[in-house]
């Protein structure tokens, strides 16, 4: 058995070069992390003309005590909340209440949604800035990252520009509705054209996760002015181009996009670390990190103030930028650069090639020996991880996901374990070369693979390009220089050409990894390895100095590596800490005093209490409208129940047309309600309070949505033959199943979350036919 210094490489020539590099690769990722790490939370004795992230969190605790969507008891009284704290800061709030209709062929959208607006008046009376956050959660969490964090933030944001010196522009504060169903608040609130032509920018507050910095992700178009006015005043910044270009092309969206489409300039900031506690019981007010509500406030109170001053009319539309934050500051550069600098770096490369070939550095051998090394490196990385991971997730990750959210519980144990094999794997693949591989002709290899790469994104995804370009730039300046020493071998292992060579690369991809290890599931992560391989050998030089300073050093990362992964098998087991999603709700027919337990995942230990594994059917044989999902279904207790109250309004025949109006009033807990008229003929139309629904042709039903029920009830006005007998099913969903079905009800084990739709409702079905009605 080896002695441990003869591990790590103590006792070889190679020592000194091994320890330095290792240590100086360590202190760069950790240099990385500590600038991307969100900023100290201020208390709330904190100077008032300051952001506080303990008085911003004292909203928190009453945004974020209970599931608040849109429709929900509970969301009107966030909304109140709301309004009031408006009302003291002298905000002028206004609640804006708007009915907005979706048509789908024979399935209609129906939502009832409440935006809350207050705002601070300019002196100029110039472009307003719109500070933008849905204040409605997910029905399965309290959404306090999600987005109760933004919504503080912007109270106490408002708070201190209230006492604040007047800005020359309007500064409005936007709470939208409904943002989880679609973004309809959004849609809703940018309705108006007046209001887009009257709007400088837009700052939207998100989340996807519990912690981590406040990461601008996303701009409009035409970035140019934004950048580098956001640059010159962001605290903290973090961002990258990457994200931008790449979330354009991603199927995701959040309320800016509306204000995207309608050409507004706008700036986009979320955090994504801690991915299980989104749209999750756990997405509650222990769960959130004061530093990150520390800098999103800070961000949307500096940006405030900032465009808060600016004539807009002066930041005409222009390019776009190239970006991303660098030790405390936003590097930026007009994208329209990305092609030359791609040209200029190709150039730059033959000549630093053709000079080692000239001066004998390197051969056609060895450059081809470079690239079998790093193509066997790619390769032994996808064929050890790809199965790995299929039998990790197999045996026991599957245990910690979250079918709901998409989140898995140590995803980041398991992205660092594939990350520490490909290390090991990398340096044993080079051990095995040693003796073959030139330092040279690995790096130029690894270069030209890298400019390969950097064409591709410059064709495709231009905002990525920096990521490689710059590494690029200054490590041919290296190698380049080198060649005019006497020994550019030697040159290019000097301690100060390690450090030169390592500084950008390790800082700029150590962020986009924990970004992207942040963001996407480990599944795509996996993938990334590849990255990782050409981003070792790219740094050929520093890391074949630690891999060759034993035959054993690659078996310490691979080491670490099996630990973690160890530590996940161990921790494999849900807790009230770590929870995972189970489903359950309740379906009763009211004619005919049918009841069913459903659920929308597969049986688990607690729900097969109520469902049989073998009773799979789909969701649209329960509740029409409603989608193909699978479920699994059993017998439920039948319990008393309020039927909703219709009253005919009107019902009259003319000229063989029968025209009926009713008024639909629901139980209190009714939060959504879904309608469905069947058998209507194409001549029948429709309308649901003052709106026209549109009617396809030939539908053998209409089922219609309607999420928040007006007070004074719902209107539905019916006209068609007097001949054809309509039928109207309504179905209930009421958020109480626990309250009525006490006694049946077992006690969902702390272990597991609510997630998917319905669960804990009641859905309480009711038929009528329209014929018989008096």
């Amino acid at each position: 058995m080896p002695k441990l210094e003869t591990v790590i490489g103590l006792k070889t020539k190679h020592s000194g070069k091994a320890w330095y590099s290792l240590v100086l690769l360590l202190v760069f990722i950790l240099l990385s992390v500590y600038l991307d790490w969100p900023p100290k939370p201020q208390s709330e004795i904190t100077v008032g003309t300051e952001f506080s992230a303990e008085r911003a969190f004292q909203h928190l605790e009453v945004i974020a005590q209970k599931p608040h969507p849109t429709g929900s008891l509970e969301n009107e009284k966030v909304r109140q909340y709301l309004v009031d704290q408006l009302k003291i800061l002298g905000l002028d709030p206004q609640v804006e209440q708007r009915s907005h209709l979706d048509v789908r062929y024979d399935f209609v959208n129906s939502v009832e949604i409440y935006n809350v607006v207050g705002s601070i008046k300019g002196s100029d009376g110039g472009k307003k800035v719109v500070l933008m956050a849905h204040y409605d959660s997910v029905p399965t969490g309290p959404g306090a990252n999600d987005n109760g964090v933004a919504v503080a933030a912007l109270l106490e944001t408002a708070r201190i520009l209230k006492t604040a010196p007047q800005p020359k522009n309007d500064i409005l504060f936007v709470f939208t509705d409904a943002e989880e169903m679609g973004l309809i608040g959004a849609k809703e609130y940018w309705a108006d054209p007046a209001r887009i032509g009257n709007t400088g920018i837009v700052i939207n507050l998100e989340a996807r996760g519990s912690k981590g910095s406040s990461l601008m992700f996303q701009t409009s178009r035409h970035n140019e002015w934004l950048i580098q006015e956001f640059g010159k005043v962001a605290p903290n910044p973090v961002t990258s181009s990457l994200l931008s270009s790449f979330y354009e092309k991603m199927p995701n969206d959040t309320d800016l996009t509306i204000a995207i489409e309608a050409g507004l300039p706008s700036l986009n900031f979320a955090y994504g670390q801690g991915w299980t506690a989104y749209h999750s019981t756990m997405d509650n007010i222990e769960s959130v990190h004061l530093g990150t509500l520390q800098h999103h406030g800070e961000n949307a109170l500096q940006l405030a103030r900032h465009f808060g001053q600016i004539d807009f009319n002066d930041q005409a539309a222009t390019s776009n930028r190239v970006f991303f934050s660098f030790l405390g500051q936003v590097v930026h550069y007009p994208e329209g650069l990305a092609v030359p600098i791609a040209i200029f770096l190709f150039a730059l490369y033959l000549t630093v090639l053709i000079g080692a070939f000239r001066k004998k550095v390197i051969s056609f051998a060895q450059i081809g020996k470079g690239f079998l090394a790093i193509f066997t490196s790619i390769a032994g990385s996808l064929l050890v991880i790809l199965p790995l991971w299929f039998l990790v997730n197999k045996l026991w990750a599957h245990k910690m996901s979250l079918l709901d959210g998409g989140g898995l519980h140590d995803g980041m144990l398991y992205n660092l374990s594939f990350l520490l094999i490909t290390v090991g794997l990398c340096l044993f693949v080079w051990n095995c070369f040693k003796r073959k591989l030139n330092r040279f002709a690995v790096v130029l290899s690894a270069m030209l693979l890298w400019l390969i790469i950097l064409v591709l994104l410059t064709l495709y995804l231009k905002g990525a390009t920096y990521l490689f370009a710059f590494p690029l730039l200054i490590n041919l300046v290296v190698l380049g220089v080198s060649l005019f020493r006497p020994e550019p071998d030697k040159m290019i292992r000097h301690p100060i050409a390690l450090a030169v060579v390592c500084f950008v690369p390790v800082i700029l991809f150590t962020s986009v990894f924990q970004l992207l290890y942040s963001f996407l599931p480990v599944d795509l992560n996996v993938f990334i390895n590849v990255i990782a391989v050409l981003l070792l050998a790219f740094l050929y030089v520093p890391v074949g100095e630690i891999g060759h300073a034993s035959r054993w050093t690659p078996i310490v990362p691979a080491g670490i590596a099996v630990v973690l992964l160890i530590i996940s098998w161990a921790l494999a087991a849900p807790t009230e800490q770590r929870q995972v999603n189970s489903n359950l709700f309740y379906v009763l027919d009211d004619e005919t005093q049918e009841a069913q337990w459903v659920t929308m995942f597969p049986p688990n230990e607690w729900t097969k209490q109520y469902v049989d594994e073998g009773s799979q059917s789909g969701l649209e044989n329960i509740l029409s409208g409603a989608g193909y999902s699978p479920v699994w279904t059993g017998i439920g207790p039948v319990v008393p129940v309020n039927s909703p109250e219709i009253n005919i309004i009107e019902k009259s025949t003319n000229n063989g047309e029968q025209n009926i109006q009713l008024k639909i009033k629901t139980d209190e807990h009714t939060r959504v309600l879904y309608l469905t008229l069947t058998n209507p003929s194409p001549s029948t139309s429709v309308q649901l309070g003052d709106r026209i629904i549109p009617m396809a042709l030939e539908n053998e039903s209409l089922t219609i949505r309607q999420t928040g029920l007006p007070q004074e009830g719902l209107t539905l006005h019916i006209k068609g033959p007097a001949s054809e007998a309509l039928e109207l099913q309504l179905t209930e969903v009421r958020d109480q199943v626990v309250e009525k079905l006490a006694r049946v009800w077992q006690e969902r084990p702390k272990e597991l979350a609510p997630g998917g739709r319905f669960d804990g409702n009641m859905l309480i079905k009711s038929h009528f036919k329209i014929d018989q009605m008096d």
